[in-house]
């Protein structure tokens, strides 16, 4: 019963004899522990190296002889506390990499599921929340083989999210990729945007509210991203035909929108 118990405090069977054999006879030299027990000198030694590392006995030196004596039965306590404190850091360490695998598959499932979506012919849908979903709404245009077509709503990307815009497009403009945006016709705007060799903005001449919402077309891809702070969803559809219908509504409007850079 002892001995089992000694092992399950992570004694092997060899340690748990000797200790047992030395907590029931008290202090023992090496000879005297070589007639209670079946061992070698030299594993004799091995094991009490081992218990004396434990913490559970104590070397003793007289004159030229050592012997040996089993600590206080409480020190037990310290082998249970220890096991305890080794499993609670490996339940650490499993649930930190359990929610790092849960975030990894959360950032790419969408990606998974559209790719299913694709194979089976449906339109590959990806849905964001929160920040991650402006970061994964503006990064996967970077991928854009062709002009970005969007429709964005300027005044609310100032106000909330200036600083994630300016990142962005500096990355879009290092990757060179061009890009055609429409907006409300007002002074404000007008003021705000020069035409350059990468960004070319047009205004349109209609009673439109700040919409407070993005939307960009890009190689088979459209995309919407909502821009209220308690509320941010990102939706990525990847279909062939919705896209070029998309495109298609997007250069008739363009054709009619105000181009003051011409001016």
């Amino acid at each position: 019963m002892l001995k089992e118990l000694l092992s399950s405090l992570g004694l092997n069977s060899s340690e748990a004899e000797i200790y047992l054999i030395l907590l029931q006879n008290g202090e023992k030299t090496v000879k005297e522990l070589l007639s209670l027990c079946d061992y070698s000198r030299t594993n004799l030694y091995n094991i009490l190296v081992n218990l004396e590392q434990k913490g559970l006995i104590s070397q003793l030196k007289k004159g030229a002889k050592n012997s040996y004596a089993p600590l206080h039965p409480n020190t037990l306590e310290k082998l249970v506390n220890e096991k305890e404190s080794s499993i609670n850091n490996t339940i650490t360490e499993l649930k930190t990499g359990i929610e790092t695998e849960k975030t990894k598959l959360s950032q790419n499932l969408p990606s998974l599921i559209s790719e299913y979506n694709l194979s089976i012919g449906k339109p590959g849908i990806q849905f964001y929340e929160g920040k991650e979903g402006i970061k994964a709404f503006l990064e996967d245009s970077l991928n854009a083989t062709e002009t970005i077509l969007s429709y964005l709503d300027p005044s609310t990307i100032d106000e909330r999210f200036a600083k994630i815009n300016e990142d962005y497009k500096a990355k879009r403009y290092k990757a060179k990729i061009k890009k055609k945006i429409l907006v409300r016709n007002s002074e404000e705007y007008i003021k705000r945007y020069k035409k350059n060799d990468l960004t070319d903005v047009r205004f349109i001449d209609a009673p439109l509210t700040d919409f407070k919402t993005v939307m960009q077309i890009y190689n088979n891809k459209i995309s919407y991203l909502t821009l209220q702070e308690d509320r941010m969803i990102a939706v990525i559809i990847e279909d062939e035909l919705i896209a070029n219908m998309h495109k298609e509504l997007f250069n008739a409007q363009w054709q009619n929108a105000k181009n003051y850079s011409e001016n």
